[in-house]
C-alpha cells in the first residue's frame, strides 16, 4: 500500500523507507501542507492520495501543531477505509532525565525563535487511551531504545529507556 508522506518526513529517506517497511508500503513522494491553515483532504489529494489504498506517513509535523489539529487529523486518518497512520511524538520535557533534556532544550529554542515552537507533547499512556477513541484499533508504539534498535542497528540493551522521542503506527477500527 503507497505511503502519503506528510511535510518533514521526507528529511530522512532511510528513516522513511524503513518505517514504509513497518505499515508494509512503499514510500511516495512528499506532500508539503500547511496542516494548521489548509485542507488535509486538499492537500493529500495534490500529493497523490488514492482513498482506496490508505496509509500516511506524518512525520516531524506533530509538535509544531496544537491538540485540536492533531486529533482533528487523526479523526481524518481514522475516518479512511483500511487507513494507518505513522507519526512521531516526543513526551513532555519535564518527564525526560536531565542529560536527555539537554539535547530537547537547544533544538526546541532554535525552532521557536524561528517562529515554530513545539506546540504539543503526550503520554504515552494518555495517546494510548486517545487513539480508539479516535477510531485505531491497533497501535505500535516505540520509544528511544525501540528505535535505536529497529531503525539504527543499535544493540538492545544499547540505549537507555525511559520519557523521550517516540514513533507510532495506529490502525484504523474496521
Amino acid at each position: 500500500m503507497p505511503l502519503i508522506v506528510v511535510e518533514a518526513a521526507h528529511q530522512n529517506r532511510r528513516l522513511g523507507t524503513e518505517l514504509g517497511h513497518l505499515v508494509g508500503g512503499e514510500l511516495k513522494r512528499p506532500t508539503p501542507m500547511p496542516s494548521e491553515r489548509g485542507s488535509l483532504a486538499d492537500g493529500l489529494t495534490a500529493g497523490g492520495f488514492r482513498p482506496d489504498q490508505p496509509t500516511f506517513l506524518w512525520l516531524g509535523v506533530v509538535p509544531y501543531l496544537t491538540r485540536k489539529a492533531i486529533y482533528s487529523t487523526l479523526r481524518f486518518v481514522a475516518g479512511v477505509p483500511a487507513s494507518e497512520v505513522v507519526f512521531d511524538y516526543c513526551e513532555p520535557p519535564e518527564t525526560f532525565a536531565p542529560e536527555r533534556r539537554a539535547y530537547l532544550t537547544a533544538p526546541a529554542a532554535r525552532v521557536a525563535a524561528a517562529g515554530e515552537p513545539f506546540l504539543s507533547h503526550f503520554d504515552p499512556a494518555e495517546l494510548a487511551k486517545e487513539l480508539p477513541i479516535l477510531g485505531f484499533a491497533e497501535r505500535q508504539d516505540l520509544g528511544l531504545a525501540e528505535m535505536a534498535v529497529r531503525f539504527f542497528g543499535a544493540a538492545t540493551g544499547g540505549v537507555a529507556g525511559g520519557a523521550g522521542p517516540h514513533v507510532i503506527r495506529a490502525r484504523r477500527v474496521g
